[in-house]
């Protein structure tokens, strides 16, 4: 993962978190580990544990895991506090949610958090998981920006646009075609977040109808989200109303014609974004995170906007008559 993109959750616990990843080096401060460099895929907990002072013996851990199997901390079972897994990326990979149910058993998590695919925790709590949670924008950092008249009269889209996201890339020519300007272009988070306060519109468009990363990163930097419209599942009408907080489409016209309009009204366009950062502000901050957070795992309490109702939880079985008989 990024670097500079997991360190959010460096701004959810503050100067109480000692931070684990393949992609750190070990640093202390006045003899406390700030962070720890860890091999990259599985490696044992108890080693770590046996550098770090006693006074730094965990009462809380977090691990963020997904498909991908880069950082797979073991032996956590035997640790006597709560542990949190973070269900990273569910959308994306072969038997990415299976492969984390395995883990999760093997493990002892105390509480499954999935932060971006609100729709796949019934899947979880089908396997019989008994705590799972939904918590958006979970490690999520903000990087406000000036809210000011933009400088590129365009659109704007941070992200992968390789060959596999066919999609994306249909979907985006079609702005160039009706004569919209079109940036793509990677960048790492601090740039990205300036990159959105320059341009008029900034696009998002999901991999597998997720929750992305890409809504809150537009939103907390204060630009103008234009983002695919997703699921009721998804969670993203429920916490960033349409025409509210940010634009959605549902077609290559919708995304066309509400580019053109947030891009020549300058006045609306503004006024948006000042509500889509205020609302990240009020109600996803790195502060209220970490409290809703501990809330969650030491007191048991979940925000009741957060709450997956049962309804979320039915799904049935296809099957073709061929293989009925």
């Amino acid at each position: 993962r990024d670097v500079e993109r997991s360190r959010g959750l460096g701004d959810v616990y503050k100067r109480q978190e000692v931070f684990c990843s393949p992609d750190e080096t070990d640093c202390c401060v006045d003899g406390k580990y700030q962070t720890i460099g860890t091999p990259a895929g599985q490696f044992e907990v108890g080693d770590i544990l046996k550098r770090v002072p006693p006074e730094q013996y965990p009462e809380l851990v977090v691990v963020e895991a997904d498909a991908l199997r880069r950082s797979i901390p073991r032996g956590l079972k035997a640790l006597k506090c709560p542990k949190v897994l973070i269900l990273g990326a569910t959308h994306l990979l072969e038997n990415s949610m299976s492969l984390l149910m395995k883990y999760a058993r093997e493990e002892g998590f105390t509480v499954l958090v999935s932060d971006y695919n609100r729709q796949h925790t019934h899947f979880f709590r089908r396997a019989g998981f008994q705590n799972v949670q939904w918590l958006p924008g979970l490690n999520h950092c903000m990087r406000p920006q000036p809210i000011v008249t933009p400088e590129k009269k365009g659109a704007l889209f941070v992200g992968q646009l390789e060959e596999f996201h066919p999609y994306r890339n249909g979907l985006f020519s079609i702005l160039e075609k009706e004569g919209i300007e079109f940036n793509a272009r990677m960048a790492g988070p601090d740039i990205a977040a300036k990159l959105y306060s320059y341009h008029a519109v900034s696009l998002n468009c999901s991999v597998n109808g997720e929750l992305s990363r890409g809504v809150f990163d537009i939103m907390g930097s204060g630009g103008l989200l234009l983002t695919d419209r997703l699921s009721e599942n998804s969670g993203l009408e429920m916490l960033f109303p349409d025409g509210e907080a940010c634009v959605q489409y549902g077609s290559s016209g919708e995304l066309v014609e509400k580019a053109r309009y947030y891009i020549e009204h300058e006045a609306q366009a503004l006024e948006l974004r000042r509500k889509g950062y205020e609302r990240m502000r009020s109600l996803h901050s790195p502060e209220t995170k970490r409290t809703q957070l501990l809330d969650l795992v030491f007191s048991g309490v979940v925000d009741p906007v957060y709450e997956l109702k049962e309804s979320m939880t039915h799904f049935c079985l296809l099957y073709t008559s061929d293989a009925a008989d």
